[in-house]
C-alpha cells in the first residue's frame, strides 16, 4: 500500500461532520458578515446576560411545567387547594 492510497483511505473514512467543520473554518467571512454577527451577539443575545430577565424566564418555564403537571393550580390558587384538602 502506498502513502497516496493511505491518505485516500483516511479521507474517505473522515466523517461528514468533520468535513463540514473543516470547510466552514476554511472559508473566510467577509467584514460585513462579521459585523452582522457581532451586532446579533451584542443586541439579541445580550438579552440573556441580564440576571432579571433570566430569572423571569426561569420562573415562567417553571410555572409552565407545574401547570402541565398539576392543571388544578391554574383554576384555583394554592391557598384554596390547601383549604379544600385540609378543611
Amino acid at each position: 500500500m502506498t502513502s497516496g492510497s493511505a491518505s485516500t483511505n483516511n479521507s474517505t473514512r473522515e466523517s461528514g461532520t468533520r468535513r463540514r467543520r473543516r470547510a466552514a473554518t476554511a472559508t473566510t467571512s467577509s467584514p460585513e458578515e462579521e459585523r452582522v454577527l457581532k451586532e446579533i451577539d451584542a443586541s439579541i443575545l445580550d438579552v440573556f446576560a441580564d440576571a432579571y430577565c433570566n430569572k423571569h424566564l426561569l420562573y415562567g418555564m417553571l410555572e409552565l411545567v407545574i401547570a402541565r403537571l398539576m392543571p388544578e393550580l391554574t383554576e384555583r390558587g394554592i391557598s384554596e387547594l390547601w383549604e379544600e384538602r385540609l378543611g
